[in-house]
């Protein structure tokens, strides 16, 4: 090659098939757009996401339940303390620790 030839550099054009051209800008403008979308509001996306929200908060609900159902047992309101208090106070009696505990206060409730 000599120094004197010029370089043929129109395959290199892009310009030369419009219409390839045309849809590559158009390509570069629609990604150089998605990269500038504002970010969600927080409640547009409350709105997006309720319904996986919901069920997520409905299963653990059910799992709660289901919890809470395995759990208790059929000891009968006898085990509640409500009901041995009542029981108590009914017989007039005490529970059997309350001289320890009357003793742990002694003086606290004394007016000078």
């Amino acid at each position: 090659m000599r120094d004197d030839d010029k370089l043929d550099l129109r395959a290199l054009d892009p310009s030369r098939d419009r219409e390839r051209w045309r849809q590559l800008t158009e390509s570069v403008v629609q990604r150089a757009a998605a990269r500038l979308r504002p970010v969600p509001s927080i409640p547009s996306q409350m709105v997006a996401w309720r319904m996986p929200v919901l069920a997520v908060a409905a299963a653990l609900a059910l799992m709660t339940w289901t919890a809470i159902a395995w759990s208790e047992t059929d000891a009968g309101p006898e085990a509640e303390p409500m009901y041995l208090l009542s029981q108590w106070a009914a017989r007039d009696e005490l529970p059997a620790s309350t001289p320890q505990i009357l003793e742990a206060f002694r003086g606290h409730h004394d007016r000078p």
